[in-house]
């Protein structure tokens, strides 16, 4: 009779906690800015106390590579600077008809090749 009881009217939401959030990654085929509006929406849910930037290279974290090695290393202090720099990051990303990674090192050693010719007519 009691477990009737609560489970009729003391409902119990459960909490995530940091783990469950290191846990989540973006999907193959979700954008940029879908996964970060997914990962905020799931953290309003968190009951542990940490700081937001904390959370926020979480999130990064749980990114494509792509994006992860152009965001990892920019001072990001909320989930809005984070969602306006990677829509800025997206654009220049590399396109879906080809390996992100690959063509991402193709674009960085490019970017290389003309430091370096540039370096050299100095």
């Amino acid at each position: 009779m009691t477990s009737l009881f609560f489970t009729k009217y003391h409902e119990v939401v459960p909490s995530v906690t940091i783990a469950d959030l290191i846990a989540i990654c973006q999907q193959s085929g979700e954008g940029i800015v879908n996964y970060i509006h997914r990962f905020d929406e799931t953290t309003t849910d968190c009951q542990e106390h940490t700081i937001e930037t904390h959370i926020v290279d979480i999130c990064v974290t749980g990114m494509e590579r792509c994006y992860h090695y152009v965001l990892e290393n920019l001072e990001i202090k909320s989930f809005a600077e984070l969602e306006a720099k990677s829509r800025r990051t997206s654009m220049s990303a590399p396109g879906d008809h080809q390996d992100k990674d690959q063509q991402w090192k193709q674009n960085t050693r490019m970017h290389q090749v003309c430091a370096v010719t540039i370096d050299q007519r100095r």
